[in-house]
């Protein structure tokens, strides 16, 4: 199985053979040049990552960078994967391609299928990696995918292994290739169907760490409302919870933030807040049914911190056969395992 890694302007040459040294693959980045983010800002972004620090800024950079990691034999892959574009974006992305396409860059990243003929008609040829935002959950929509010439799709986030494996089965013989997530950023929800944005906003609103009595809030918040209305008598029409009611809505609250949230990932130590949410243990069950490619996710990480990521997936992928028991003692967080709140696929726990 191959690695694929996430990289930003911030990398170095020196971070890139190091990333190659411990079982890296593939890398992966993201572009806004300084004319769209003059333009639209970085919030308007071309890859669903809406922050300075997760994109090369200029194409000198990133020629230097993909240079090296052919130099050492590997590839890497640039992604445009917003959910869609508009008109008036076209003919910035089709320079951008042309771009690319001098600096040799392997495959692009894709969410949009617009993209693909766009590439016909401006006869541009890279390989095509289908986004986890395409929404590949079935296997008709893999097979189209697959007719349309794309080289290789990421199950989404959200995937259990028996529906990857299900895919699988059904569109084995069209060629194509199967990545799956394996470490870091996990969606709490289904990311394929999401057209928001985290750029506008202070913090990851779909994260946001929800107060524990929503019940309560939303009493006093209706009485506030319609007080200013000279109705005081609004909360009558609201039956008072009992106390039994409001200790498991706390219960739950915080169960869900804790899901949310991937587990309080901030009060544990360095090993724990690097690897972040994980598919570890899932890893021998990927092997099995198929999947040809792990993407660790983390641009704008520390190089120290993908470090820990792509060692910790290569040890297992070198002693597989030891199975899952063997990737949850490298995990060596029980407590947390048990848990479930930051595991990308929770079913390979118990296997």
């Amino acid at each position: 199985m191959k690695l694929m890694v996430g990289i930003e302007d911030f990398t170095s040459e020196s971070d890139i053979e190091e990333l190659v040294r411990a079982g890296t693959d593939e890398f992966f980045t993201g572009i806004i040049p300084k004319e769209w983010a003059g333009i639209y800002g970085y919030q308007v972004s071309l890859n669903r990552r809406e922050w300075s620090p997760n994109q090369f800024h200029s194409f000198e950079k990133l020629r230097v960078i993909a240079d090296t990691i052919h130099s050492l034999g590997k590839k890497i892959a640039v992604a445009f994967n917003a959910p869609d574009y508009y008109a008036g974006q076209l003919p910035y992305i089709k320079k951008y391609f042309h771009k690319l396409k001098e600096l040799r860059i392997d495959a692009l990243i894709i969410a949009d299928l617009s993209l693909l003929f766009m590439l016909k008609e401006w006869e541009l040829e890279f390989d095509i990696y289908m986004s986890g935002t395409a929404g590949a959950y079935n296997s008709r929509a893999v097979k189209h995918y697959a007719h349309l010439g794309v080289k290789r799709i990421l199950f989404p986030r959200d995937m259990t292994l028996d529906e990857m494996k299900n895919v699988i089965e059904n569109t084995s013989h069209s060629g194509i290739e199967y990545e799956a997530f394996m470490m870091g950023e996990r969606c709490p929800f289904t990311e394929s169907y999401c057209r928001t944005t985290h750029g506008f906003a202070s913090i990851l609103f779909c994260h946001h760490l929800w107060g524990k009595s929503p019940y309560l809030r939303l009493q006093f918040g209706f009485y506030k409302i319609y007080e200013k209305e000279g109705n005081k008598n609004i909360v009558d029409y609201i039956s008072r919870p009992s106390i039994d009611l409001i200790k498991k809505w706390n219960y739950n609250s915080a169960q869900y933030k804790g899901w949310a949230s991937g587990g309080l990932a901030m009060t544990l130590n360095f090993f724990d807040m690097a690897v972040e949410e994980c598919g570890l243990c899932a890893i021998p069950v990927l092997a099995a049914i198929g999947v040809h490619s792990l993407k660790i996710v983390g641009r704008s990480r520390p190089v120290k911190t993908k470090l820990v990521r792509v060692r910790l997936v290569k040890n297992i992928l070198d002693n597989i056969k030891l199975g899952s028991a063997y990737a949850k003692e490298l995990r060596n967080n029980p407590d947390l395992c048990a848990l479930g709140y930051k595991c990308y696929y929770p079913e390979a726990r118990n296997r």
